[in-house]
């Protein structure tokens, strides 16, 4: 796996074309989603002639002052992930580096989507105190418990399915300069 050189097949040329797109897709929607908040968030603000807390002021001024730059932004990281898949295709670069960035993309949009919806609900904010929250916590928390555990035996069966096969790293290759 790791230090090999593999041959990059149409199959991963296809999927990383498709992630590359996809992630341009959940980019658009989450920039078409923040400015129509900063639009309402702007007839708010007009109308009772009010100062938008920090969070959604931020929001509001990256977008109406930089709409255009994350349109380009968008583009311009579809672009690099293109210019990858096309690399990777003739075998000059590793079919890993367009996952990333397609990878990286969604994950950007991601976190303006929660931006987007944090500076949405912030000027509604009443300084009330509920003696318990509407939505609990519990089943979230057992469900990213549960999530990090499946994930990491995951990893750890792999390692050991690899080290069993005689290729690739075992579990133990750290421990080996300290053994007797």
């Amino acid at each position: 796996m790791l230090g090999q050189v593999r041959r990059t097949t149409r199959a991963d040329v296809g999927l990383a074309l498709t992630s590359a797109g996809l992630a341009y897709l959940v980019w658009a929607v989450v920039i078409g989603v923040a400015r129509h908040v900063v639009n309402e968030l702007e007839l708010i603000r007009q109308a009772n002639q009010v100062e938008l807390p920090g969070l959604s002021s931020a929001l509001c001024a990256s977008f109406v002052h930089g709409a255009g730059v994350w349109d380009l932004v968008g583009v311009l990281w579809l672009l690099v992930s293109l210019v990858l898949i096309v690399g990777s295709s003739r075998q000059r670069w590793i079919t890993s580096c367009p996952w990333l960035s397609a990878a990286l993309h969604a994950l950007a949009a991601a976190l303006i989507g929660g931006w987007a919806a944090l500076a949405a609900i912030s000027p509604f904010i009443l300084p009330m105190a509920a003696e318990h929250p509407a939505v609990g916590w519990g089943g979230y928390s057992v469900a990213l418990a549960v999530a990090l555990v499946m994930w990491v035996l995951t990893l750890v069966w792999m390692l050991y399915e690899r080290s069993r096969l005689r290729r690739g790293p075992a579990l133990i290759d750290g421990q080996r300069t300290h053994r007797p």
